[in-house]
């Protein structure tokens, strides 16, 4: 009989964190001052402020994301967020994870989420179109036809969207799964549930390697 162990991996690098907490940090505040700016005149000049200060921390957290995707050849490279075929059905079953609320199974992956991979390829360019348009936007309203204003914001809901989907994902995985992925963005640390055979009688002790485990069913690109 196979029974389950976990094993504790390093696999989120210490920069990579960096950027995350920066573009997350800077997202939440961005929202919070743009609904104060629109809804709540009275505090407008103060939200203004915070909200160019988020918008300075957002392009400085993207730099540096788009500076490890270039560069890194690990979990936070560009090849890490392509997905492959063998991805594949982990996206099916963490699709059918959301569609019922966490009743069916977590399926387990290596680092990145295989559904959200290129979801956060769509994010990222999403971040990079809001940075722009509200550096250049009040000097530059209008860029080769476009109305930066009206794109801006235009864009911000979906960043939006995003942010809240992704706060309800992570919960749901940390309330029906075993592997801590909060505190995995905050370590640098994953959990990973590995079965062995149950050492009785006549039984003779297996142990299985994470490393193997990565080598067969994950490389960057098939898993986030």
């Amino acid at each position: 009989m196979e029974q389950p162990a976990l094993q504790r991996k390093y696999i989120w690098p210490g920069m990579l964190r960096l950027a995350h907490w920066g573009m997350a940090l800077a997202v939440i505040v961005l929202l919070v001052t743009a609904w104060l700016l629109h809804w709540t005149p009275t505090v407008a000049t103060a939200a203004s402020d915070y909200h160019q200060i988020a918008g300075a921390l957002l392009m400085l957290s993207l730099l540096l994301r788009f500076w490890l995707l270039l560069t890194d050849r690990t979990v936070a490279g560009w090849q890490a967020l392509v997905p492959s075929r063998q991805s594949v059905s982990g996206m099916v079953a963490m699709l059918r994870f959301y569609v019922t609320l966490g009743g069916a199974p977590l399926p387990g992956w290596y680092a990145h989420n295989p559904l959200w991979m290129p979801i956060y390829t769509v994010l990222f360019l999403l971040l990079a179109v809001l940075s722009l348009t509200g550096f250049f936007m009040t000097e530059h309203p209008v860029v080769l036809g476009v109305y930066l204003p009206s794109l801006h914001r235009s864009v911000a809901p979906l960043v939006g969207l995003f942010t809240f989907a992704h706060i309800i994902a992570v919960v749901m995985h940390d309330a029906r799964g075993k592997l801590a992925d909060v505190s995995g963005m905050l370590n640098g640390f994953r959990l990973f549930e590995i079965k062995q055979p149950e050492i009785g009688k006549g039984t003779t002790e297996h142990r299985v390697s994470l490393d193997s485990l990565k080598v067969k069913s994950w490389r960057p690109g098939d898993d986030e």
